[in-house]
């Protein structure tokens, strides 16, 4: 079994209840042991050192979470974290993360968490602390910070009238608490407050990115400290504005945009002004070129790996029940191709594929590419057309989205052969000794001269010639 690092430091201090106790699990050498099955969690692992124990299952989710040896545990999508403290009452806790790429929100059975940075944190006053990986993607936890007290010392946390979270508009912030007499305090500025802190004496108005500290004081008992972090967004009409903004700033999209290319997390999508923008993150909507997303949408603007990308607020997010005309890709060279058009829709004629060393060559340069949406591609040296987006992974790269080996042309050869496009439906005309229909993935979908195919873009080979339709 692998070993959890852990190390255990057992702190009292003046910021927590008189008789609060904050344990920080951190990586050492501790063994982290296989849990029991659960009734309704299913899997998991767990650590106990005889007072704090943590359990994490997989409660559903694909993987079961696990320790690397590079010095944090995998918690996956859905994953369920369950901790106790023997005779005790969980009042706090607090989740360290590798970096912020593995920084994600969890979900709890009680209350509401805060994520800032690379820590996520709750407070409140509960037997079982539990809370779930609410992302599609793993969270890298380092370090465990747990704060529990006695049931009978115990002064409630603040509670905070707004809920932690990302806003467009300005907010008023009211603080209570539910033991009778206790004095609220709080700070602005992330430093942990105390009774020289300001005191609460009425709603507060917010307009910026803030993170507030609040402790309850009664005589000598003092409450664990709660956290509320706030963002502040941009209201944004064109992708541009989005792009010109500084780097974890968040942009909240008011005009229209169109879905050019959904694949996973990857939603490629343009606007007007034919600006193009990835949105990152699990959606749980899906979208098909020339969709209109429905506005109100945001993200957080980030670079990873040298490419500009939007994490995305999948709650913002709603189905499409507008459509455009499907974007067509923009015929470049691949010396054209420059960290200008990153995650533009492009089309480059005249070159060879090489599958070997994943280049693409046309009479202006090389390009390296990755068949990141995983599509049909030659297994050999090919020559041809290729359309993709153009991305960059510490370099540039292109991501294909379909290849069409041959004289690639816009229609067929009139004299032998005529395509026709209908309202769901792609029928092939005329003398032809083979027919080929692909979907804009590179996925093939019929041989006939008569194919189903929902509204789109698609490739229909007949013979050697390649050509380009769209159903509407």
């Amino acid at each position: 079994m692998k070993r959890f690092l852990l190390s255990i430091c057992v702190l009292l201090t003046a910021a927590l209840a008189a008789h609060a106790t904050e344990v920080t699990i951190t990586a050492s050498d501790v063994t982290w042991t296989t849990a029991e099955t659960h009734d309704t969690y299913g899997e998991g692992i767990k650590y106990t050192d005889g007072t704090v124990t943590i359990e994490i299952y997989a409660n559903g989710g694909q993987y079961t979470p696990k320790y690397n040896t590079d010095g944090y545990l995998q918690v996956y999508a859905q994953n369920m974290v369950l901790i106790t403290a023997k005779d005790n009452n969980v009042v706090g806790v607090k989740f360290d993360f590798a970096s912020t790429n593995y920084s994600k929100k969890f979900t709890c059975t009680e209350g509401s968490g805060s994520l800032s940075g690379t820590q996520w944190s709750w407070t409140g006053n509960v037997g079982t602390f539990s809370a779930y990986n609410e992302e599609a993607a793993q969270a890298r936890i380092k370090t465990f910070t747990i704060t529990y007290a006695s049931p009978s010392s115990i002064v409630e946390a603040p509670v905070f009238s707004v809920a932690p979270g990302t806003y467009f508009d300005a907010q008023q912030v009211e603080l209570t608490c539910a033991t009778d007499g206790a004095q609220i305090y709080y700070t602005t500025d992330e430093s942990e407050p105390t009774a020289e802190s300001t005191l609460y004496e009425g709603a507060f108005p917010l307009s910026a990115s803030t993170v507030v500290k609040a402790i309850a004081i009664k005589g000598s008992n003092k409450s664990v400290v709660a956290t509320a972090s706030y963002t502040f967004g941009h209201k944004v009409t064109t992708i541009a504005a989005a792009l010109a903004l500084a780097d974890g700033e968040v942009a909240r999209f008011d005009g229209k945009v169109v879905a050019v290319y959904q694949y996973s997390s990857n939603l490629y999508v343009t606007d007007e002004a034919g600006d193009y923008a990835l949105i990152y993150g699990s959606l749980g909507k899906t979208y098909s070129n020339g969709d209109v997303v429905p506005v109100g949408f945001y993200g957080t603007k980030k670079l990873f790996n040298g490419l500009t990308e939007f994490e995305a607020e999948a709650s913002s997010f709603a189905a499409s029940t507008e459509a455009e005309s499907a974007v067509s890709p923009k015929t470049v060279k691949v010396s054209d191709v420059t960290t200008a058009i990153q995650n533009h829709y492009v089309r480059i004629e005249g070159v060879t594929l090489d599958p070997t060393d994943k280049t693409i060559t046309d009479a202006t340069g090389s390009l390296a590419f990755y068949n990141s949406f995983k599509v049909t591609l030659p297994s050999a040296s090919a020559t041809g057309s290729v359309e993709g987006i153009v991305s960059i992974y510490n370099n540039l790269q292109l991501l294909p989205i379909v290849f069409s080996e041959g004289t690639s042309v816009d229609t067929a050869d009139a004299d032998a052969v005529r395509i026709e496009a209908g309202p769901g439906v792609i029928e092939v005309r005329g003398s032809a000794a083979s027919i080929e229909v692909y979907d804009i993935r590179g996925a093939l979908i019929g041989r006939s001269r008569t194919t189903q195919a929902g509204a789109g873009i698609y490739f229909v080979r007949v013979g050697g010639r390649t050509s380009k339709v769209v159903v509407r």
